[in-house]
């Protein structure tokens, strides 16, 4: 076994491993980063197949938001920009149906002194009192302003859409209030400003990549970190299974095993999800209550549930985001048309569109119960776009368990793990299932930026982000 040293070690290249990795490294680290698999990018990967793009859930990124900032911070920003493919057609950026015309997501909003009183609730929360909110459902936290019924159900769907989950009794107040409170939120539309980059998120993974190369930071594809190495209560290296596993002869997860190397570093940071913890390191080096909160939230995720949809001709021809509600379920649909911005996805001639409600993770093992939903959100098409099933060439339906946390109060924010593990020196964690209030791939950058901002001891963001 051959034996290397650096100062730091990344374990996962999503995006916030790619992330503290090109900020560490920028600022004069030596880091290895380690990717288990032979793809870059997690959750926000792309696979290409039969001529289209094909990413992993209705992705779109954020302006002037913490996917743009750590994009920045590794010199790729502009070049992020030039990819932009704004979701948007005329007047309109989100889309919603009502009484069979697509309208402006902000016409349906409710107005008046009752929906006043939820603005003024926001705006009050300054950042020193959001923790108080991490243990207040949403479902909770409106009910204490108003009684209406119309402005309690549009903040509880709006709520669902923005963090993945179906029940916003489930939902920690906080969430929504800081999602609000961020620069993308755009009032007159009732949602963020956001954008597709054109080729798909692949595109953006790969400047995430290059900005990290440009920064010297040494990233190893197919390299399984098998052990974290602790001595004296100290990090101190890792031990790392080299090789391809889709070339190796195995079977039911055993097999074949690759090269083995041990690199020596005083310092390693974790981006995969902190329940996965305990498979690379033993639990007696850490206290119980953090064992405890490990165990517990083995599998509380959040998930999406949809279809893939390729066409002869688009589902519509506007370039909107759409946002409306299921007839069937009452739950947020969001479907993106996603070749009609970026043509590049998709074989000429043919239309990409995905389209994705919320369901609860725990159905996963019930393929019956996924499966009536799908047809559920068919039908659902059917009312909003007739006779859309002429045009279809394929459905993918899909089923994505995100690895961040489900965000239920006392359990978010505040509650979870910081960006440094307890008991242990040069441990360090990142990710969307640790130190962010953010969810989705907001989340997931914004933690990067904290990890990375703890390890050097200075901000590294942008003044623009600084109270943000």
């Amino acid at each position: 076994m051959r034996t290397e040293s650096c100062d730091v070690i990344v374990i996962g290249g999503g995006l916030s491993g790619l992330g503290v990795a090109g900020i560490l490294s920028k600022a004069g680290k030596k880091v290895v980063l380690l990717e288990k698999g032979g793809v870059l990018g997690g959750r926000a990967q792309s696979i290409d197949m039969d001529g289209f793009t094909l990413d992993l859930g209705p992705h779109v990124i954020q302006e002037k938001g913490f996917q743009e900032e750590m994009t920045d911070l590794l010199g790729k920003g502009d070049e992020l920009r030039k990819l932009r493919s704004p979701l948007i057609e005329g007047d309109i950026k989100v889309a919603t149906l009502r009484n069979g015309e697509w309208i402006n997501f902000n016409d349906v909003i409710p107005t008046g002194p009752e929906m006043e009183k939820v603005g003024m609730a926001i705006a009050a929360v300054t950042p020193d009192l959001l923790p108080k909110y991490d243990a207040i459902s949403v479902a909770d936290w409106v009910r204490g302003i108003t009684s209406d019924k119309d402005v309690i159900f549009f903040v509880n769907f709006f709520a669902s859409m923005m963090s993945t989950h179906p029940d916003p009794n489930y939902i920690a107040a906080s969430i929504l209030i800081r999602c609000l409170q961020l620069p993308a939120y755009d009032p007159s539309t009732g949602g963020l400003i956001t954008y597709y980059p054109r080729g798909g998120m692949k595109n953006w993974i790969k400047l995430l990549e290059e900005g990290c190369i440009a920064n010297g930071v040494d990233i190893r594809r197919h390299s399984d970190v098998t052990k974290i190495c602790v001595k004296d209560g100290n990090i101190s290296g890792v031990i790392v299974e080299e090789g391809d596993r889709s070339k190796q002869v195995r079977f039911a997860g055993f097999g074949e095993i690759g090269d083995l190397v041990k690199i020596e570093a005083p310092m390693v940071v974790t981006s995969f999800p902190v329940w996965q913890l305990f498979n690379v390191m033993d639990r007696v080096h850490f206290p119980t209550w953090f064992v405890d909160y490990i165990e517990w939230s083995n599998n509380w995720i959040t998930s999406d549930i949809g279809f893939w949809i390729a066409s002869k001709e688009p589902l519509f021809k506007e370039k909107w985001f759409v946002l409306t509600e299921s007839a069937r379920t009452r739950l947020p649909i969001v479907i993106l048309p996603l070749s009609n911005v970026s043509p590049e996805i998709a074989p000429d001639g043919v239309s990409l569109s995905v389209e994705v409600s919320m369901a609860d993770p725990r159905l996963k093992n019930d393929r019956e119960i996924v499966y009536n939903i799908v047809e559920d959100l068919k039908m659902d098409m059917d009312n909003l776009y007739p006779g859309w099933r002429d045009n279809v060439l394929w459905i993918k339906p899909y089923f994505f368990g995100f690895e961040q946390l489900c965000h239920m109060p006392t359990h978010w924010g505040a509650f979870r793990p910081g960006s440094k593990a307890p008991m242990i020196d040069g441990l360090y964690f990142t990710g969307e299932s640790v130190n962010t209030r953010l969810p989705t791939m907001e989340g997931t950058c914004e933690s990067a930026i904290i990890c990375a901002e703890e390890i050097l001891g200075e901000p590294v963001r942008s003044d623009k982000m600084m109270n943000i």
